[in-house]
């Protein structure tokens, strides 16, 4: 498999780290790799009632407690399963502020949430695919950031050429403030440098922007270089 989640020990408890072996993985091997745990009752999740359990009809639900953000392809197939264009979906679900970063559902809990079951699981967004209460590495948490940032800009900047989002959404305004930020010495080179780079992923070269499936998307395409080398770094 391209993508591996191997056993990992934090605060004396099995949580779970990750491998790409693939230079070719994609969102999808992701996905399924982190499909195995969430299914797993011998996984170890603190929140669960009985913290080794499989996910499904969990009553501690994180999706009633946290504003769920939503990515581009997620966001496609959810409307079209309520036979909606994007434009209606959003203005139907989503909550478009300059005070957010992403677009988020506009109730909690979920609104796709009906007795404890996700009643969109297989069209479900990347943030409820990628999440789960176990504890894990830092360089899994930093791809699970990564590839969800990737998907969630994505609609950002699609909902903004819509006319559905703030001026401050836009990839040309998101780049013009971290420029003047550095220029006014607000930020260092390094962090300008790092900071570049994320933007491009997110809005300017974003695998999401035209994508159909996760199954098209590279995980290397959602992942600063420095990011890349450290998921292959026990290869």
């Amino acid at each position: 498999m391209g993508v591996q989640l191997i056993p990992y020990e934090i605060d004396g408890e099995t949580g779970l780290d990750v491998l790409v072996a693939d230079e070719l993985a994609t969102v999808a091997d992701l996905l399924a790799a982190m499909q195995h745990p969430t299914d797993d009752p011998g996984v170890y999740k603190p929140y669960h009632k009985q913290r080794y359990a499989a996910c499904a009809g969990c009553s501690n639900n994180c999706c009633k407690y946290n504003c769920i953000t939503i990515d581009l392809i997620a966001a496609k197939r959810m409307a079209e399963h309520h036979c909606m264009d994007l434009a209606r979906f959003a203005k139907a679900y989503l909550q478009v502020s300059e005070d957010l970063p992403y677009p988020e559902f506009k109730r909690q809990p979920c609104p796709f949430l009906k007795d404890n079951l996700c009643s969109v699981y297989q069209g479900r967004a990347l943030i409820c695919r990628l999440y789960l209460c176990t504890p894990m590495s830092d360089r899994l948490e930093k791809l699970r950031a990564a590839v969800s940032f990737a998907g969630e800009a994505a609609l950002r900047e699609r909902l903004f050429e819509l006319c559905l989002g703030p001026k401050s959404w836009s990839g040309e305004y998101l780049r013009d403030t971290a420029r003047a930020r550095y220029r006014r010495g607000e930020i260092t080179k390094a962090e300008w440098q790092r900071l570049s780079e994320e933007l491009d992923i997110l809005t300017t070269n974003n695998p999401f922007f035209t994508a159909e499936s996760y199954e098209e998307i590279l995980l290397r395409d959602c992942c600063p270089e420095e990011l890349w080398d450290e998921l292959h770094s026990d290869r």
